[in-house]
């Protein structure tokens, strides 16, 4: 079994590949408290960073084969689609769960004039889309022989709670605050 410093290490590297600044941060105040250096804390956020990119990188390659000759988008076609673009990095920065700058995509695809309602309903199909990922390599990671337990949505506190693992001092993070998946 892992140890509690174990633990919250992976932590670490899953939040930051998943982007929740909160869970970060209150991973790494759990780390310290559970004993972790600051270059074990170090390594699982650098880690944690090359996994996303590694990801990112994939998929790219991923999406290009799937969507087969690559038109060109040139810069008239972008200027045209400024405004629809703005509302799909908004989704897609929720269904990245990028605490870091969710604010700011939010903020730019209502300065192109996108309708409260209309963001909102692009994030609702960014949510499902997410959900059905995380299904989806959750089953992955059980037909590999690895099934994962269920933790309550609660981020971070619920890890330190379910697990064993300390609570740091500043009692928890503010995932509470933030909007469900965050």
């Amino acid at each position: 079994m892992l140890s509690a410093k174990e633990k919250v290490l992976v932590g670490i590297g899953a939040a930051i590949t998943a982007g929740c600044q909160p869970c970060v941060r209150s991973l790494i105040r759990a780390a310290r408290t559970a004993g972790a250096c600051e270059r074990s804390i170090r390594l699982a956020i650098e880690t944690g960073l090359a996994a996303r990119a590694s990801s990112t990188e994939a998929m790219a390659r991923w999406a290009e084969a799937e969507q087969g000759q690559i038109p060109v988008l040139d810069e008239m076609f972008r200027t045209e689609k400024e405004m629809f673009a703005a509302l799909v990095s908004a989704g897609a920065t929720y269904a990245a769960r990028s605490t870091a700058t969710l604010d700011s995509q939010l903020l730019n695809a209502q300065a192109y004039d996108w309708t409260n309602a209309q963001i909102a309903e692009a994030l609702t199909v960014a949510s499902a889309v997410a959900k059905t990922a995380t299904e989806k390599v959750e089953v992955a990671a059980a037909s590999a022989g690895f099934p994962t337990g269920k933790l309550d949505s609660s981020c971070c506190g619920a890890l330190q709670v379910s697990d064993g693992i300390p609570a740091p001092a500043s009692a928890g993070c503010d995932c509470a605050k933030r909007a469900p998946d965050t």
